[in-house]
């Protein structure tokens, strides 16, 4: 059951002495093979281009970075006080100098950092935090948005500065729009977005979830057809640090959607591929093998968690249009239905729209006589100019840039209270609530589950 909270009070976010307390717990790691390098890491940069971190759970973690021409390479983990607990050699490193590393045997709910190493010496790549565990009660914030567009953007450092577990990136990583079919190009994106500096010290301080939308898949608007669609598969599975991807592909012919999920505490998080199968049929954007895995998430979700997350790289609530779910109304109702009749505890995180917005589910019920109400919060845009998309949004809405979502869930193990707020991220810090943009209203809201 769903119930409004009646007295906005955001939870505190995690202090930096909170973040640091955990790492004493790093002994209890298991040990992968060692190479016998001992050079200290240095700060500088060396041949390492770029790198990040995602793929995260209580236990395991994924490292992708690019240092070209380098033919061995290893990664090593430490915690605060500099013991290696961790190390791991990459397999050979693909002809554009990209390696990936996946990460097992970590500590919950512990900080890491982490260096690459090149037989000469050790290069400073990140820090991440592994998630608390899995089925067990937890309070964790997270950031959310979508819509980038470089340069010297303060929304990165105030996303950083809220200190989440996690940023969920909601697609849009840039908005090159490429119709060429050629996985460089996108590798080309990847390393401008990463390497940015203005965003390089958001993303080597925390992990990220990543999912594309259209701009960064291909064309505006582009699904199942894009005549790039191949090759932003292609680079996606070299460069992004994602969760396994085990959707089936619905024909030889196309790939299958990069869908994925992951459990934070007793929180799981569905991130749906609304690209790949975008209308190939007819009032549809998941495809039938997407919408049978999410359907079959939501129904073991329901029995093993207390709340679901589902990110939509589109608007949800819409009435007009196509590249949002009203282009889906078909399949909307039928995910509706389906959250209805099992009673799912559910809300939704979206992008695409270049603005923040929530609503408490009052305008998001598509379901046959009503009975699925979903809270909705659109968090956009991190640079992208202003836009406003679908609504109405009962709490409040306001298109902009330098814009991002804050979500802090509390969960004493009986009921899961969360947190929404809109942020203004233009000053560097992200403290203030962005408000309606027509009674200046702050927009946040929050709810209870159990």
């Amino acid at each position: 059951m769903i119930m409004p909270f009646p007295r906005p009070s955001l939870a505190s976010p995690i202090t930096r002495r909170q973040l640091i307390g955990g790492l004493a717990a790093g002994a209890a790691l298991s040990l992968m093979p060692r190479l016998g390098w001992g050079a200290d890491p240095s700060a500088g940069g060396g041949s390492l281009q770029w790198c990040w971190s995602g793929g995260i759970s209580d236990g395991a973690a994924s490292v992708v970075g690019c240092l070209p021409g380098i033919e061995r390479v290893a990664l090593e983990i430490r915690d605060a006080g500099g013991q290696r607990r961790v190390q791991a050699l990459a397999p050979q490193p693909t002809e554009h100098g990209i390696v990936r590393f996946a990460l097992s045997g970590l500590q919950a709910d512990t900080v890491y950092s982490y260096f690459f190493h090149d037989g000469r010496q050790a290069v400073a790549g990140g820090l991440f935090r592994t998630f608390p565990l899995v089925g067990q009660p937890a309070n964790f914030r997270i950031a959310c948005a979508s819509c980038n567009r470089q340069g010297n953007n303060p929304v990165f450092q105030a996303i950083a500065h809220q200190n989440p577990l996690f940023f969920l990136h909601m697609g849009d990583l840039h908005y090159r729009d490429i119709r060429q079919n050629e996985p460089q190009r996108y590798r080309d994106a990847y390393a401008a977005v990463v390497g940015d500096p203005a965003q390089m010290r958001l993303y080597r301080s925390r992990g990220i979830a990543y999912m594309w939308d259209d701009h960064d898949y291909g064309p505006n608007d582009s699904g199942h057809d894009s005549p790039s669609r191949e090759a932003a598969h292609t680079a996606y599975r070299q460069c992004a640090p994602h969760y396994p991807l085990e959707i089936p592909a619905e024909s030889p012919e196309r790939a299958a959607p990069i869908g994925q999920a992951f459990s934070v505490g007793r929180v799981r998080f569905i991130l749906t591929d609304l690209r790949s199968e975008h209308s190939h049929q007819a009032g549809a954007h998941m495809g039938e093998l997407q919408k049978k895995w999410f359907f079959t998430q939501l129904l073991e979700a329901r029995q093993n968690h207390g709340l679901v997350v589902w990110m939509s790289s589109i608007p949800y609530i819409s009435s007009r249009g196509r590249d949002n779910w009203n282009g889906g109304a078909v399949e909307r109702r039928e995910i509706a239905n389906f959250i209805k009749r099992h009673e799912i505890p559910i809300c939704i995180l979206a992008g695409d729209a270049h603005m923040v917005a929530i609503d408490d589910g009052s305008n998001a019920d598509y379901a046959d006589g009503g009975g699925a109400p979903i809270p909705v919060f659109q968090a956009a845009s991190l640079g992208a100019g202003p836009s406003f998309k679908g609504g109405p949004y009962n709490i409040g809405a306001r298109p902009g840039r330098q814009q991002f979502g804050i979500m802090d869930v509390e969960d004493d193990g009986q009921t899961i209270r969360v947190s929404w707020s809109a942020r203004d991220g233009s000053d560097g810090i992200g403290d203030a609530v962005v408000t309606d943009r027509d009674n200046d209203t702050p927009i946040q809201h929050q709810f209870i589950i159990g």
